[in-house]
């Protein structure tokens, strides 16, 4: 729709086969092998996409630092990560439940969790600058966990109620290279 040309490291084959109707290239392998360096060594990117992707990495950080040379200088990195300091966990582990499930905040395929602030050193340590940031918001009840601050006692709950990223179920970042005013 918007005329873009789409390349892609997708680790998953059945979901490569599903998206390669839209790139114009797709490798089908884990981005931490860093195969995707040589078959795109010659392009340079307005945008890179991580999608829920950096969570499931070893090393985030390595991959943010190694795609810095294939984005253009006014390009731009989109990200989306889920917050680990999500009340609804928080509730989970005052009522001692860490339970990974198939998908959402404790998908049992995720490596590596983040915070706001443990994110943003992450971004600030490989040499990014955030250029802007939202959040998508859901209450405790209405995620995967269907927790309550009704579940804990009432001074604890007004202190969750009262965490700036309590609520922030996934963070959505838009890095650059370079500072921007």
């Amino acid at each position: 729709e918007l005329n873009c040309k789409v390349y892609a490291v997708e680790i998953d084959g059945n979901a490569a086969k599903d998206t390669a109707q839209y790139t114009e290239k797709i490798i089908v392998d884990n981005i931490e092998s860093y195969n995707w360096k040589t078959e795109f060594n010659s392009i340079q990117f307005d945008y890179i996409i991580f999608a829920d992707v950096l969570e499931h990495l070893y090393y985030p950080g390595k991959v943010l630092e190694n795609v810095k040379d294939f984005l253009k200088d006014d390009g731009s990195i989109l990200i989306s990560i889920p917050n680990i300091a999500h009340n609804a966990i928080i509730i989970n582990l005052l009522k001692n439940e860490f339970n990974y499930s198939p998908i959402g905040l404790l998908d049992d395929t995720h490596i590596r969790f983040f915070t706001k602030k443990t994110f943003d050193d992450l971004i600030k340590k490989v040499g990014y600058f955030i250029n802007y940031e939202t959040a998508i918001y859901i209450n405790p009840r209405n995620t995967e966990f269907a927790n309550s601050y009704t579940d804990i006692p009432p001074e604890i709950a007004e202190y969750l109620q009262n965490q700036p990223c309590g609520e922030i179920y996934q963070f959505i970042y838009k890095i650059k290279k370079y500072e921007t005013s």
